[in-house]
């Protein structure tokens, strides 16, 4: 990665291209077409990737919104965010005299969405076997990655938030401390 600013230069290609937050994840979604995916099969891929590598910024238990334009048809629009429980109602917080959610707060957590967008997006769109793009994220995370500056400055600055919760300090800490810049994370030890 560079600092230098690439706004005043034009990105070209002359068959295919992908852009994400982590190298690794637009590996994914170039080996995705290679294999004669289209974008959406590519983007999605990469999405499951970003959940192993970048779980704190995107996740499978997390939300997933998309517009979609695909061969000169209108452009599509996804709403994967999670759906609230059933019975969580304003009654509900009334009767219990809860008057504020905290971000931590179980009753802030919806149902996640992400898994059912891609899914939804996919068959409506993709071209290859839904499974096979999972399989990439699948491989990062039994063999490892190294963390990235990013991640590992937000799970640094989120030390007291991790240290709060028993399996977030299992999985996103390494003897006591998080995790540094290169360091190789495996998620299946």
């Amino acid at each position: 990665m560079n600092n230098q600013s690439t706004k005043d230069k034009d990105a070209r290609s002359s068959n295919v291209m992908a852009a994400t937050s982590h190298p690794l994840a637009t590996e994914e979604a170039l080996k995705i077409l290679k294999m004669g995916g289209n974008a959406v099969d590519a983007s999605i891929a990469a999405s499951i990737v970003l959940s192993v590598v970048e779980p704190n910024a995107t996740s499978i238990g997390g939300d997933c919104f998309a517009i979609v334009k695909m061969n000169n048809k209108d452009a599509v629009s996804f709403n994967g965010s999670g759906l609230a429980p059933e019975k969580l109602s304003y009654d509900f917080f009334k009767e219990k005299n809860i008057d504020k959610i905290g971000l931590t707060s179980p009753h802030s957590v919806t149902i996640p969405g992400a898994v059912h967008a891609w899914e939804t997006i996919h068959k409506e769109f993709g071209k290859l076997d839904f499974e096979q793009l999972f399989t990439g994220a699948i491989e990062i995370a039994k063999n490892g990655h190294k963390i990235s500056k990013v991640v590992s400055n937000a799970w640094h600055n989120s030390l007291n938030k991790i240290n709060g919760n028993e399996n977030s300090k299992k999985i996103f800490l390494k003897e006591g401390r998080t995790y540094q810049e290169n360091e190789l994370m495996k998620i299946f030890h």
